[in-house]
């Protein structure tokens, strides 16, 4: 992903996602996740963005925005397909309330998971 802007000059700066982290925090204004890691093109800086709840229904509405959801399907250097599948079944168990890493593993692996820890 490329970044721009009018301050930056001729310059943009590149965003490779995946090396990037995520953390999430607690804090007297709510939730709020930090995505972190390091832009190393043209320049080297440490950078975190910080998502509070409030973000959601905006990102959501870029990640699924018909060009981009286009973007995804048409791409040929990656699983993406695959890749949306695993997204959406982690997203369906929280949903559902399976949000335990072992819970939404095991529906990776097309196991039912029980509430008793037996799968």
């Amino acid at each position: 992903m490329k970044v721009w802007s009018k301050g930056l000059g001729k310059i943009e700066l590149i965003f490779d996602f995946d090396g990037y982290y995520v953390e999430r925090e607690d804090t007297e204004e709510g939730e709020q996740i930090y995505i972190k890691g390091v832009i190393k093109d043209p320049v080297v800086w440490d950078f975190r963005i910080t998502m509070t709840e409030e973000d959601i229904p905006g990102l959501l509405m870029i990640a699924l925005d018909k060009e981009v959801l286009r973007m995804f399907l048409k791409n040929p250097k990656s699983s993406i397909t695959s890749s949306i599948k695993n997204i959406l079944k982690q997203a369906s168990a929280i949903l559902e309330g399976s949000s335990s890493a072992k819970e939404i593993e095991a529906g990776k692996n097309g196991k039912s998971p029980d509430k008793t820890g037996g799968t």
